[in-house]
């Protein structure tokens, strides 16, 4: 049996990945293996520390951002899916203030 978590985020992945021009996928990737050097982690994910230190979020507000893009998995672990799946998701609705606004709300705004 499988882990419909897993699958879920292989479904979101996959209809995320649809926004976006091959070479947007490419710059994504780029900036992922870029992050996830800096984690340490052997380019498989993009830690905590390094998540707060790239977007200039700290506290509770960084703390809320990264559980909801790493899908409140708790693992402390920011994969590529992740941020694509996150890139879409709030790309697509304008800014990172509408995502402050949204983690503040606890809303989703579009």
């Amino acid at each position: 049996m499988g882990n419909s978590n897993s699958s879920s985020v292989d479904h979101r992945f996959t209809s995320a990945s649809r926004a976006f021009t091959q070479k947007k996928l490419d710059d994504l990737k780029s900036l992922f293996v870029s992050l996830a050097s800096k984690s340490q982690s052997n380019d498989q994910y993009v830690s905590y520390p390094v998540f707060q230190e790239y977007f200039g979020l700290s506290g509770s507000l960084g703390e809320r951002m990264f559980d909801m893009v790493t899908q409140h998995r708790k693992d402390d672990k920011l994969t590529f899916e992740d941020l694509v799946i996150a890139k879409e998701y709030f790309g697509l609705s304008g800014s990172l203030g509408c995502l402050i606004l949204s983690l503040n709300t606890g809303k989703m705004i579009k």
